[in-house]
């Protein structure tokens, strides 16, 4: 179990950052090449998962964190959009990553357990697939977010403290639970600020490239 750890970071549960001036979605730009040349493992077992598994499919990109205060609301979201879109060609794919205030601390043992025991917690069952802890930002940041970066500028306009990676750079994630919205080409679409946490924000981009 996460016991020491989950004593430690209980206090800071909901330390994420207050709002500033954001735009709740960006549109993405051209871009070369598309998602299908990059694989992850799952967090589960491991599982090295080529993105050509989703061509032609819509795909949720989304950076997760177990103790943030985003967590429960936006793990609800994802569900809802999963269970919502259950018989259609859509994906939603979420990675961990403790750079922001180092909210996702757990080992890709442990991510699991936090999720279900602890938030959202009750047993709850992410519909999501997972894959294993990611660095989205920084000099050792993975190729797929270096990628959706390029196409879609940033939805906040300042930088927050509690990062923990370097080089800063224009156009970084910068907090838990921002979005990227890949069409059937595999190509960016839109991206989405961590405040957008209402499935139905989403559904119309969502219709527009499952009807494409």
């Amino acid at each position: 179990m996460m016991g020491p750890l989950v004593n430690v970071l209980l206090g800071a549960a909901l330390l994420c950052p207050a709002l500033a001036d954001i735009t709740p979605r960006v549109q993405c730009g051209e871009v070369d090449g598309d998602i299908y040349q990059f694989s992850a493992k799952t967090l589960e077992n491991g599982t090295d998962v080529s993105f050509q598994e989703y061509r032609g499919k819509v795909v949720l990109v989304v950076n997760v964190a177990t103790y943030c205060g985003g967590t429960i609301p936006t793990y609800t979201q994802m569900n809802a959009l999963a269970e919502f879109y259950v018989d259609e060609d859509f994906e939603i794919l979420g990675f961990p990553c403790n750079q922001f205030l180092k909210l996702e601390p757990g080992t890709n043992s442990e991510i699991l357990n936090g999720i279900q025991y602890v938030r959202p917690g009750d047993g709850f069952e992410p519909l999501m697939t997972l894959f294993q802890k990611t660095e989205v930002n920084g000099a050792t940041e993975d190729p797929l977010f270096t990628f959706l970066k390029s196409a879609c500028a940033s939805t906040f306009t300042e930088f927050y403290s509690g990062l923990f990676y370097e080089p800063i750079t224009i156009g970084d994630i910068q907090w838990n639970f921002e979005k990227f919205l890949i069409g059937k080409d595999g190509k960016p679409f839109s991206r989405y600020h961590p405040s957008v946490q209402d499935p139905e924000a989403l559904k119309d981009d969502i219709n527009t490239l499952l009807n494409a």
